[in-house]
């Protein structure tokens, strides 16, 4: 059998007093800390007594005291002193734990209890009193936290919390819709920029082709110039002059000199056609990679531009859902049903985000992974139907 505690003649002394009335036990209830730590233990165990058969309107100043009482006494005497004051160790906690908690807004606990202050600890500090403010829908009806039950305060409260989960999926879910729209943004972006250098390199490669036309028309009007004088020269007849007799060697040295000559000039003219010849093959080769390109810009470009609108199709949605979470006072009541919606939209971001990917691959590449996808298709169509 316990030893019963002696109480201190303090003590004794608080207990027989009348009740104070209730400004009093206000005036109480909103001392600061520097003023309890100036009491001593047994005028803190007499007010800790006195306050007890208040009720809820005091749980605060109790709190207050217990933590001053036990900053002053040593480990040992904590919890025979606790016994001295009728509270046990674990309600001891829970006072102190309220009045540090709710330190901020101490009136909140005379309307609450403990019970519905401890439960409100489950939520973030910044919202608490907010939630208290709010009203709830409770089967139907509309109810304050002073009115709720118990159970129906942890209802209310683990319903704001699963709202609040959702909430944040969405937000995610949002962001990564931002990102891959922003993404798309840029591939169209950097594909627009190939596509205009492409452009220019086709235009100066039609520039150059022109050149060389001309040039290779100049050179073979220049070539049939040559070719024609040198028919010419080659059918006209030598004059021998009357007065002097020409020396016949010296006359067949001239005329295989301006034969080589010519042959000379022939022969470079057609060098020179057969370099421009194959520089416009060339040019001809590159104009058809260049348009290649193109083609393939184009393509690239029409794709990126089809992701971005299906990131901002997403994105959309997602805003969508997250004004939809943000309206409704308590969340989805199936659990099952929420967590597929869940895993559903984030299928569909992570099928958007590899069907980008596999635009971005090599052409030999993108038929294995459009296989994968089309697998992946097939496995989903089979979970559906079956």
């Amino acid at each position: 059998m316990s030893r019963k505690p002696v109480v201190p003649a303090a003590v004794a002394d608080a207990l027989t007093a009348p009740k104070p009335p209730a400004a009093s036990a206000r005036a109480v209830s909103v001392l600061a800390s520097d003023e309890l730590a100036e009491k001593t233990i047994d005028e803190l165990t007499a007010e800790i007594l006195a306050l007890q058969i208040q009720g809820n309107k005091v749980l605060f100043a109790i709190g207050k005291r217990l933590i001053a009482a036990k900053e002053k006494l040593s480990h040992g005497d904590w919890l025979p002193w606790l016994e001295s004051v009728n509270i046990p160790e674990r309600l001891a906690q829970r006072y102190m734990q309220l009045a540090r908690e709710w330190a901020a807004n101490p009136s909140i606990l005379s309307d609450l209890g403990m019970s519905k202050a401890l439960a409100l600890l489950a939520l973030p500090e910044d919202t608490r009193a907010e939630f208290v403010a709010e009203g709830h829908v409770v089967n139907g009806e509309e109810k304050s936290v002073v009115d709720m039950s118990n159970a129906e305060l942890k209802a209310a409260i683990r319903a704001r919390q699963a709202a609040e989960s959702e909430l944040d999926t969405v937000k995610c879910r949002l962001a990564e819709s931002e990102r891959l729209r922003s993404e798309a943004e840029q591939d169209a972006e950097k594909q627009h920029g190939e596509l205009v250098r492409t452009c220019q390199r086709l235009e100066l490669a039609q520039k150059e082709t022109v050149d060389v036309r001309e040039l290779l028309k100049s050179e073979q009007a220049a070539r049939f110039a040559v070719a024609d004088e040198l028919a010419a020269l080659k059918a006209k007849p030598v004059d021998v002059a009357i007065e002097k007799v020409a020396d016949p060697e010296a006359i067949e040295a001239a005329k295989q000199a301006e034969r080589a000559s010519m042959q000379f000039l022939v022969d470079k003219a057609n060098t020179e056609r057969d370099v421009e010849h194959a520089n416009a093959n060339r040019i001809r080769d590159d104009m058809g990679r260049v348009k290649a390109e193109l083609v393939k810009a184009e393509k690239a470009l029409d794709d990126a531009n089809k992701a971005a609108q299906e990131a901002a199709k997403d994105a959309q949605s997602a805003r969508q859902e997250l004004e939809r979470v943000k309206a409704e006072k308590t969340p989805i009541a199936d659990k099952d049903l929420s967590l597929f919606s869940v895993l559903f939209e984030q299928t569909q971001a992570a099928i958007n985000k590899m069907h980008g990917i596999v635009l971005k691959l090599p052409t030999d590449k993108q038929e294995s992974t459009r296989k994968v996808l089309s697998a992946l298709a097939d496995n989903i169509r089979k979970a559906a139907e079956s």
